[in-house]
């Protein structure tokens, strides 16, 4: 490995690094020698490799490509293997190329260890990603906070009815409000000003019930 990085066999010397690991790897040498190679292979062989025998370091190894790699293969392959969390440093880093993949790894990612807080800021700020999908992914979670941010997802595709109906299921009323100023249609504002009247009519109705018992 000393021999072939000397005269500057990169591909050779992080080759023997990878199939002689026990004794011929040095991560700190990796790291220098694997953005000198010409295989373009092996950098997806190395990630591979690390995700094998150094998986606590695949972050550093990947911030050290992340100029020379295909961002969607390696995001699609990282989905692929199921390890988004353990890359989640290196594709935060990554995000603000507001890759579609990136993005929507990350967003499955939070919704699946329901982080609500975490994807209203990816939402919110990388806008590329499948919006529909993910409101149609969110609208029944059992967290109202998921609920809301499928409330959010229809108003930003103009879904304003879809939108206000989740507002006005979760009690989220000023939600629903705001999304009826946004959508600029008479129709939408009439039906909400119609459920608030009927609303109150309800609870003056009980009201009137109750003292009667």
């Amino acid at each position: 490995m000393f021999l072939y990085s000397h005269y500057n066999e990169y591909d050779q010397a992080i080759t023997i690094m990878m199939d002689h690991s026990p004794t011929a790897f040095n991560h700190e040498t990796y790291l220098q020698l694997i953005s000198k190679v010409s295989n373009n292979d092996l950098y997806y062989k190395s990630i591979s490799f690390y995700l094998e025998e150094q998986p606590l370091q695949v972050n550093e190894l990947l911030k050290t490509l992340v100029q020379k790699i295909d961002l969607v293969k390696c995001t699609n392959v990282i989905r692929k293997l199921e390890i988004v969390q353990l890359v989640e440093p290196f594709l935060k880093i990554v995000q603000q190329t507001n890759t579609k993949e990136v993005n929507e790894a990350l967003n499955e990612m939070y919704l699946n260890t329901e982080n609500y807080e975490s994807l209203r800021e990816s939402i919110t700020a990388y806008p590329n990603f499948d919006s529909y999908s993910l409101a149609k992914a969110t609208e029944g979670h059992h967290l109202l906070e998921f609920r809301r941010i499928a409330a959010f997802l229809y108003r930003k595709n103009g879904k304003y009815e879809q939108s206000i109906n989740l507002s006005k299921k979760d009690e989220m009323y000023r939600d629903a409000i705001e999304t009826a100023q946004e959508a600029d249609n008479a129709k939408v504002v009439e039906e909400l000003l119609k459920f608030f009247v009927e609303k109150k009519r309800k609870r003056i109705l009980l009201g009137d019930s109750l003292h009667l018992l």
